[in-house]
């Protein structure tokens, strides 16, 4: 039991680490490239970034449980309870985006002020929100190879995002600044 266990957290510990690499990185690279002042900027979109992030763990993590039962009595209803989430977070994701990318040079200019870099801010959250929207296709099916209990069946992808999104935020910040973090975090979803 232990040794199942055991590998059951490895692998759900590495898709964190692996995550955590690229969410935390971008701030990281940010600092070390462009220095503290870029760390602010980039932070300020970052905040948005993970306020919609919540969004998703709010509309998924109550469905958990359920989905572990489910899945013990029908794989079908499994399949159909994890299709109707992957809709309801992409709605939501696109829906909150779509408002961002309309609104969001007014609103950043209301938060920060008029002596921050409102448009770089925004641009760097549309990045960081577009490459979202990507990752939030396959959420709801990590999470229902977790309640399954297959953990790390998105493993490869995650770690591939991880060693891509780092060399290529260090190369793209010298290039654009935080925009080329952000573009850097999220580009490589698209291949992934």
């Amino acid at each position: 039991t232990l040794k199942l266990m055991l590998a059951y957290s490895t692998k759900s510990l590495t898709m964190g680490l692996s995550e955590s690499v690229v969410l935390q990185g971008g701030t990281l690279i940010v600092g070390v490239v462009l220095g503290p002042s870029s760390v602010t900027h980039f932070n300020l979109a970052y905040r948005v970034y993970n306020g919609v992030r919540q969004l998703v763990d709010w509309i998924l993590e109550p469905f958990r449980s359920t989905l572990s039962r489910i899945a013990v009595g029908s794989r079908g209803a499994h399949r159909r309870m994890i299709e109707t989430l992957s809709f309801a977070t992409m709605t939501a994701i696109v829906a909150v985006t779509i408002v961002w990318l309309l609104g969001s040079r007014f609103l950043v200019e209301r938060w920060v002020g008029e002596y921050m870099p409102a448009a770089e801010i925004a641009a760097v959250a549309a990045f960081l929100l577009a490459g979202m929207t990507i990752e939030t296709l396959h959420s709801p099916w990590v999470m229902a190879a977790d309640t399954i209990g297959k953990p790390g069946a998105f493993l490869l992808p995650q770690i591939l995002w991880a060693c891509l999104s780092v060399p290529l935020g260090l190369y793209l910040a010298g290039r654009w600044g935080i925009v080329g973090v952000a573009i850097g975090m999220a580009s490589p979803l698209l291949v992934l």
